[in-house]
């Protein structure tokens, strides 16, 4: 176990970062969405005001006209209900899917999209009232305090600015008709909604980062950590040399198995051992099944002449292949001239003595 007073000096892993965003704990700015739908909202109301403005007429018309009485007469109440329903999702509901749309898209721009059950879950740690009050008195939320207090100051300088501006232009504005005070009372909003818009916009992009900050801030971890991390991610080194071993010895086993199809065992003479197949007409090149040194050696000489597989004693070959051929892999073209010479060795004591078995092996081993 890491030891806790060791200094966080180091930034978080990959896998510190995925295990606390399965948690929740994910740099998320809900300043920056909240200006993201002020502002949009803003410009659809802009765009789209008037024609919101003329539904709500509509509605505010029919209610007070004979239209109405007539339909619940006719088709009883539910027909108004139904009526007046559809009439209110026309008119709200382009700016209720907006607002849902650039919510959405606030949060996915943040954190990408990502649906985790553990977040549903209840944290009874959170119900906590001693660590709520240490949350109370942390740096973040000092940091939330002072951001909202900005916010406040920032957007009553706004509105007294631009009230002041317009002050001029209102004071003959009661000689005007009702239209003209209309434009300017919406004129007036919208200067005001958009210079605060703009400034929570900014402010929003500060909130992401710091909120970005003070994420890496929390996770980092301490050298130990980081180590402890890595082991468990690449696994436990002994669990690791256990199946490397494993392994090994099954690709022995096969190793030793493919000894008996050998064409020829060359040796020198019993400190190297390699196994060689070729067919003629079907491989372009010797292949080498298997190779050992000392006791694999032996091992293999031993399966060779059990299955009558011709032995060549023949050390700097013998030598030449273990070092530069794996198993698996042809001759290289730099050895075909000394391999060649005992592949017809092979054959000429193949049409000698007739099909190999394991009781003619021993004559042919060490020639």
């Amino acid at each position: 176990m890491a030891d806790s007073t060791q200094e966080k000096t180091e930034q978080a892993t990959q896998t510190k970062l995925e295990e606390a965003s399965g948690q929740g704990q994910v740099p998320y700015s809900k300043e920056l969405v909240a200006a993201l739908l002020f502002f949009v909202v803003l410009l659809a109301l802009r765009f789209t005001g008037e024609a919101m403005a003329a539904g709500f007429h509509g509605l505010l018309k029919r209610a007070f006209s004979l239209e109405d009485y007539k339909r619940v007469a006719a088709d009883g109440l539910g027909s108004l209900v139904e009526v007046n329903t559809n009439a209110y999702l026309d008119i709200a509901m382009p700016l209720l899917a907006t607002i849902f749309v650039v919510a959405a898209l606030g949060g996915f721009l943040q954190i990408g999209f990502t649906i985790d059950p553990k977040r549903l879950q209840l944290r009874w740690e959170k119900l906590n009232p001693i660590s709520g009050m240490k949350r109370l008195v942390s740096l973040r939320s000092v940091f939330t305090v002072g951001l909202s207090m900005l916010k406040m100051l920032v957007v009553g300088s706004i509105v007294y600015v631009t009230l002041k501006d317009l002050i001029p232009r209102a004071r003959n504005i009661g000689d005007s008709g009702i239209d003209s005070i209309v434009a300017l009372f919406t004129e007036t909003v919208f200067t005001i909604g958009l210079r605060v818009a703009a400034v929570l916009l900014f402010l929003g992009l500060l909130d992401l980062m710091w909120q970005r900050w003070r994420h890496g801030k929390d996770l980092m971890m301490t050298k130990e950590d980081v180590k402890e991390d890595r082991k468990r991610g690449e696994g436990d080194p002994r669990v690791k040399g256990r199946i490397r071993q494993i392994q090994r010895e099954v690709a022995r086993a096969r190793m030793m198995h493919d000894v008996k199809n050998a064409s020829v065992v060359i040796r020198n003479p019993v400190h190297y051992a390699v196994a060689l197949k070729y067919e003629p007409g079907q491989d372009h090149a010797p292949k080498v099944l298997a190779k050992g040194r000392n006791l694999i050696a032996l091992r293999i000489i031993d399966i060779a002449q059990g299955n009558g597989v011709p032995i060549r004693t023949d050390p700097p070959l013998a030598r030449q292949l273990y070092r530069a051929v794996k198993v698996g892999r042809t001759v290289p073209e730099e050895l075909f001239q000394a391999v060649a010479k005992v592949i017809a060795w092979v054959y000429s004591k193949t049409k000698a003595k007739g099909p190999r078995t394991s009781a003619t092996s021993s004559e042919a081993v060490n020639e």
